[in-house]
């Protein structure tokens, strides 16, 4: 993130695009644990004043899990692994709380690099490094919340390549024969930079014909939301709207 800041600023052919320095990398290390605390500040006001000065936590439902501070002031779930042959984060994993955003970042994160895994894989995947409070129902919503997003994507995706493809060759190019673009004519404008979701609506006001050959309709001129404009007839999807 730091990198495309500083990027950002200088002139192309001056940009870093190399791999990360150690620098950077204990940068992001850094920045990682100072988010961390933040959030654990934030949802743990009590607990983290309590640790900070050498109080053990003796209520809550944070107290059975032994929790304390480490050396870099991120409060850590203790435990019965002490002596296990894990590493450090495994053995005492960060303590978070899954209504905090950070937290369900890292579950969306994690999710998408295990492809989409079932809630117990994810869990028990996110658990090598922290320890999620109600980390179990979290999980459930985490797969729940890509598997309506997949749902949707599919949906968008058959409908631009299905449905409004369907509108655009109801659309009869030749005057002669009688072109189904009229004037006042409600259309999408199709937009290949924006999803259907956001295409724009507007008003055929006007048609024109090519100079070559006037029976040839090219161009309409489109009244929208934020003026008028002119498209190309294959850039627009007339709404199957009977005007009769």
């Amino acid at each position: 993130m730091l990198r495309f800041k500083t990027n950002c600023f200088k002139q192309k052919f001056k940009r870093n695009v190399d791999g990360l320095t150690a620098e950077e990398v204990n940068t992001r290390r850094r920045s990682y644990l100072c988010l961390i605390r933040l959030s654990q500040r934030e949802m743990f006001p009590n607990e983290y004043s309590a640790l900070h000065r050498g109080i053990s936590v003796c209520k809550g439902h944070v107290m059975a899990l032994n929790p304390f501070l480490d050396d870099k002031d991120i409060i850590r779930v203790g435990g019965r692994l002490a002596n296990a042959d894990f590493e450090y984060d495994k053995k005492y994993p960060i303590l978070l709380s899954s209504k905090h955003y950070l937290t369900k970042l890292i579950f969306q994160r994690e999710h998408l690099r295990l492809y989409h895994a079932g809630p117990q894989l994810l869990l028990a995947s996110v658990r090598e490094k922290f320890w999620p409070l109600a980390g179990r129902n979290l999980a459930k919503h985490t797969r729940n919340l890509a598997k309506h997003t997949l749902i949707k994507q599919h949906f968008w995706k058959r409908w631009n390549k299905e449905y409004v493809s369907e509108l655009q060759q109801r659309i009869r190019w030749n005057k002669n024969s009688g072109s189904s673009l009229q004037e006042g004519h409600l259309v999408l404008i199709k937009d290949e930079n924006l999803p259907p979701m956001k295409w724009k609506l507007g008003r055929v006001l006007s048609l024109h014909y090519g100079n070559d050959n006037v029976a040839n309709l090219r161009v309409a001129t489109i009244k929208t939301v934020s003026g008028n404009i002119k498209r190309a007839l294959m850039k627009l999807c007339p709404l199957p709207i009977d005007y009769e």
